[in-house]
């Protein structure tokens, strides 16, 4: 029987860049402090200290080995959804890390699978990104926040959304 991990999170260093050179103004950057990594956020509380492996696919394997897990979803760590951001940023924020996240399932597919992440402060922008990635083999659903910019998942506003993951078997 395997083993599968349903909740790993993953920081794509690549995106990162991508998303400081595409919005400084608000792309997050892998900082060191004391030998320890933290990603800083402009205007916003730094995340970390991190873990190693949540950057690093081949150490990631080494703990998946001694945990005796077979396969994991990686989906990307919460205040990367960036739901605060103008709408334009999100999008191409949830691009990025969507791509990302791809591209690291497709380098070893039967270890990683992967959540995709949405630009929900953008209801057709997210929509959108829904139609683009569903039919990745590997994307096995989608990761959100449990709150938009003060709409909470129930909002009426958020149906298009629901509707759309439930077609796409999402």
């Amino acid at each position: 029987m395997s083993t599968i991990d349903v909740h790993a999170h993953a920081i794509v260093p690549n995106a990162l860049r991508e998303m400081s050179a595409a919005h400084p103004d608000h792309g997050p950057q892998l900082v060191e402090k004391e030998g320890r990594r933290f990603l800083h956020y402009p205007g916003r509380a730094n995340l970390g200290p991190l873990p190693d492996a949540i950057f690093d696919p081949d150490l990631r394997l080494a703990a998946m080995s001694r945990q005796r897990v077979d396969m994991q979803v990686i989906a990307i760590p919460p205040p990367n959804f960036h739901y605060h951001v103008p709408p334009r940023v999100g999008i191409d924020f949830a691009r990025i890390q969507n791509e990302a996240l791809a591209a690291m399932s497709d380098s070893m597919p039967e270890r990683f699978h992967w959540f995709a992440t949405l630009p929900l402060q953008d209801i057709p922008s997210s929509l959108e990104e829904i139609d683009r990635v569903a039919g990745h083999v590997r994307m096995r659903g989608v990761q959100t926040g449990t709150n938009i910019n003060g709409v909470d998942l129930d909002d009426p506003s958020l149906e298009p959304v629901w509707e759309q993951l439930e077609q796409a078997d999402l």
